[in-house]
């Protein structure tokens, strides 16, 4: 590849920028525009989420199909599929485990579940998650009394998901719940329903015949781990803040038990340890740094950069500025930023920087008179990518509010900003007495992938 980036966070923000990247370079030169992104049917579907998002300030249109089938046309800017190291490398290892055996474990107990509950209405064809029509009332119950939680469908039903790691006592205990009465589990090893098995062949690419020891497979992953560019191998450019700047101690309570044990989707009732971390952490932070609300999502910084930038559209366009869409960026600031800005649909204006970091004021007060009319955000890092807390950040903030713009501010070290505004120096002039019109975002705040939005009243 000609370049790298490893700037963003997140896989479905870097395919979002990868995106907006092409349409620009594709259309540089041509007079009709291309304006279709072909999407792999394969994508995630949070991936392909975050591309419609990005896509309909900048009106794209994403067609969805099977890359392999749809012929390339003029039509399209760019296409988006996986990375395939990972998709090359874990099917591999589930052979091993699993493909090879006569009977697959989600299958067997899909089927024994079906024995029991015969006399209720499934789904026709299942594989791995069944969904019964049941009382919600008496299996919440049961369900609570086991330490089970299940998925209460709106309509009425049930759905129950097994995998390989399902034991016949896990089963006995569903089957509890599910039931009301003790049962005896079935011998037979019933597998899927017939329409659903597959009858063509699978994995026949050579990759997944090649390698039969331990020793030749582990070769294999690594050749597959050295094609990434990592910090074992070179300075990543820009680079992660979670990666660089948080040492391997901060990752130890992320591993907690405690805290990382829980399912995504369990009820808050049971997530009221988090849920006091959360609302407390938010109300330190707005009372240390002045704002009027605090937002821990979302956790991407990529991703708040574009909240921020959202908020700050949706603002302007509810006191009728519609035309209100130029981001005025400085050369200093991080390299997400105008990346953030194109993604919102915003226009980007470029603001000089000296030879010692700080923002070329002057060049500041040329491009604000020169878009008085239309600017509606400025994005600075602080501190800046030079490594320098801008002195004149209390004056930068002030004239482009003068000009009827917000300001974002990047602000990677703000664990330590707000260290120094306990101290009394003058950063305390900046975040409390102008936050009636700023927004505030650090990557982190003291521990690892706390990203944080800070907002002022008027923008919430």
């Amino acid at each position: 590849m000609e370049t790298a980036n490893a700037s963003l966070l997140d896989e479905a923000t870097a395919a979002a920028e990868a995106m907006t990247m092409a349409y620009r370079l594709v259309n540089r030169r041509q007079s009709n525009l291309r304006k279709k992104v072909f999407v792999s049917g394969k994508l995630y579907p949070v991936n392909k989420a975050l591309l419609e998002s990005r896509a309909e300030p900048l009106e794209i249109e994403i067609v969805e199909g099977d890359l392999r089938r749809t012929e390339p046309t003029d039509e399209y800017c760019c296409t988006v599929g996986d990375y395939g190291v990972n998709v090359r490398c874990i099917p591999w290892a589930e052979w091993v485990a699993s493909y090879r055996r006569t009977d697959s474990q989600p299958y067997t107990s899909s089927g024994k579940c079906t024995e029991i509950c015969r006399d209720k209405p499934l789904n026709e064809y299942y594989f791995d998650t069944l969904t019964l029509q049941s009382d919600h009332g008496a299996v919440r119950l049961r369900a609570l009394e086991k330490h089970y939680n299940l998925r209460y469908n709106p309509d009425g039903t049930i759905s129950v998901s097994l995998d390989e790691t399902t034991s016949d006592i896990d089963l006995n205990t569903l089957l509890y719940v599910l039931t009301g009465k003790s049962v005896n589990l079935p011998e037979a090893n019933t597998a899927v329903n017939i329409p659903c098995t597959r009858q063509s062949a699978y994995m026949t690419h050579p990759v997944f015949s090649l390698y039969h020891s331990e020793t030749d497979m582990m070769r294999y992953i690594k050749s597959l781990e050295n094609k990434d560019l990592s910090l074992t191998m070179s300075m990543i450019p820009l680079g992660s803040c979670t990666m660089k700047l948080n040492p391997a101690s901060a990752m130890l309570p992320l591993l907690h038990p405690n805290l990382t044990e829980i399912h995504p989707f369990a009820p808050r009732e049971q997530a009221l340890g988090y849920a006091e971390m959360i609302e407390s952490l938010e109300k330190y932070l707005a009372e240390i740094t002045g704002f009027d609300a605090v937002s821990l999502q979302p956790n991407s910084g990529a991703q708040g950069e574009y909240a921020g930038l959202k908020a700050v559209r949706d603002y302007h366009l509810a006191n009728g500025d519609m035309r209100r869409n130029i981001a005025v960026i400085p050369e200093s600031a991080h390299g997400t930023n105008p990346a953030s800005a194109s993604m919102c649909g915003m226009e980007i204006v470029t603001v000089k920087t000296q030879s010692n970091g700080n923002i070329d004021i002057a060049d500041l007060q040329s491009k604000l008179r020169q878009h008085a009319e239309t600017v509606a955000v400025l994005m600075v890092t602080y501190p800046s990518t030079y490594g320098v807390f801008e002195p004149e950040i209390k004056r930068v903030c002030d004239l482009v509010h003068q000009y009827g713009g917000q300001v974002y501010m990047d602000g990677r070290k703000h664990e330590c900003a707000g260290r120094v505004d306990l101290a009394g120096t003058d950063w305390g002039g900046c975040l409390p007495s102008q936050s009636a019109q700023n927004i505030q975002y650090p990557r982190t705040a003291g521990a690892d992938r706390v990203s944080v939005r800070y907002v002022s009243k008027h923008i919430c």
